[in-house]
Parts: structure tokens; sequence; C-alpha cells
């Protein structure tokens, strides 16, 4: 039910930005997206749980997602996942849309970046790797096995966090499958490493997070796979941002490419 309560806090947030931000502008067309996402969320229309929305540039498309989804999300105790399909999207609201719709609507919520298994280092193949340099197919050599010795330093030292996004010097694509996180040889809660693996930390995140931050190729996988990476589908909220290139990431997913 769209309560008053709920009215009110989007309403008062509305007057905060439009007060606060210099560029602020009022929009009819913003206002009435606002308006029909809290309906869709709050069930003012009956056996109705999806809205397909179409705006212009200069809509202000993000915060009005934000500023009517996010309140309703958290008096419902649902998990808000906005799902993007790029990554500049995704830094976007990550350091600017989430950051500008906490101060309006001045609530306290944690959010959280989702990725890939594969963007995180698995601290064991790392190790592995530098012990058992001898018996690796590819050429070994001193500046190869430098470069792995200070990657080790530099996670142990916290100056790398272990994401593949934050590397300042780009690895080979061949090296960083050797040293990836991957389902294939990871033991979870059975590896030595499990307090202490980067990726794991990043899903605990989630797991505390009240909005996260995905891409529509995650989502995807993830619903096929059994719904394991996020919180449970029948009790989160979607936004899929850039929605019309949703069918294409779904196609290239579920395409099997043979010779």
């Amino acid at each position: 039910m769209l309560t008053s309560e709920i009215k009110q806090e989007i309403r008062q947030s509305l007057e905060i930005a439009k007060n606060t931000t210099c560029d602020f502008k009022t929009r009819k067309v913003q206002n009435k997206m606002i308006a029909e996402i809290s309906k869709i969320l709050t069930d003012e229309y009956p056996n109705k749980n999806v809205l397909c929305i179409e705006a212009p540039t200069g809509t202000g498309k993000t915060i009005a997602y934000l500023l009517s989804a996010i309140p309703i999300s958290l008096k419902n105790n649902k998990k808000l996942i906005i799902s993007t399909s790029n990554v500049a999207l995704q830094e976007q609201l990550l350091n600017k849309d989430i950051l500008e719709a906490k101060k309006y609507l001045q609530k306290d919520f944690k959010f959280a970046l989702a990725k890939g298994r594969y963007r995180y280092l698995c601290i064991r193949n790392l190790i592995n790797l530098i012990e058992n340099k001898t018996s690796d197919t590819f050429l070994f050599n001193d500046e190869l096995s430098n470069k792995l010795n200070t990657l080790l330093q530099n996670y142990s030292s916290q100056k790398w966090d272990g994401e593949i996004d934050s590397l300042e010097n780009k690895l080979d694509d061949n090296l960083w499958k050797k040293i990836a996180c991957n389902r294939l040889n990871c033991t979870a809660k059975e590896c030595e490493f499990y307090n202490d693996c980067v990726f794991f930390k990043a899903r605990r995140n989630i797991a505390k997070a009240d909005v996260i931050i995905a891409n529509h190729d995650l989502i995807i996988i993830d619903l096929m796979a059994g719904n394991y990476i996020f919180p449970d589908i029948e009790n989160s909220i979607f936004i899929f941002d850039e929605a019309h290139n949703l069918h294409q990431k779904a196609v290239e997913i579920f395409t099997l490419n043979l010779n």
C-alpha cells in the first residue's frame, strides 16, 4: 500500500533536491515516473508487478527510480537490485547518483556493487602459481615472477583490493585466468584462505547491502544457475536500467556456438 508516510518521504526528498541542487528543475514527466513506480511497487495496481518506462533524455530517470524505489524497498524489507548494461552507468550510479539519493532521502542505507567471480583474485591460485612456477606451461621469467610476487605483497598489505578493475598495470588475459577466482577449483569454506578471500568478502557485502548495483549479464547468469549470487528474487525489487539491451544479453548468454 502506498502510505501517506512514503508519499511524504518522497515529496520531501524532491524538495531537498530542489533546494540544494543549483540546476535542479521540476519536471512533470519525472514526477509522473515517480508516481507510477511508487504505485507498481506498493500494489496499487492489482495483479500487476511489472512496469516498463520509456522517457526522453533529460527526464531525470535515475533519480526518479532511486527516490521512489529506495524508501519503498526499505519500508518493506526488500532488496533493491539495479541492473545496467554497461560499466559507465554502473560507475555513475555508484559514485554519483546513489550518493545524491542518500543526501536527498536523508536515510542511511548500505549499497554494494556486484561483479562476476572472474573479476576477483583467488589468493590460493596466485600462491600456487608462484610456488609451482617450474611446472607451469607458459614461459616463466624473472620479470613475471616479480610481478606475481608484487601482486601478492600488495594484496597482503591491502595496497590492492584484489579486483582486476583496480589494477594500475593491467595483466595479460591468459595470466589473469590462472590467478582469478573460478567456480571449477573453488572449495569455498573448505579453503584455508576463505576468510581472506576477496570474492567471498564481496559476496558478504552484497548480503548486507540494501541496494545492489549489478549488470544484466550477471543477473541472467545467476537466475539461470539457481539464484546463488543475489538475494532471494522473491524478496527483491529489480530495476533494469537500459532494459532495451536486456533481450540481447539474454540471447548471448543462452546461445551455444559449435564448429
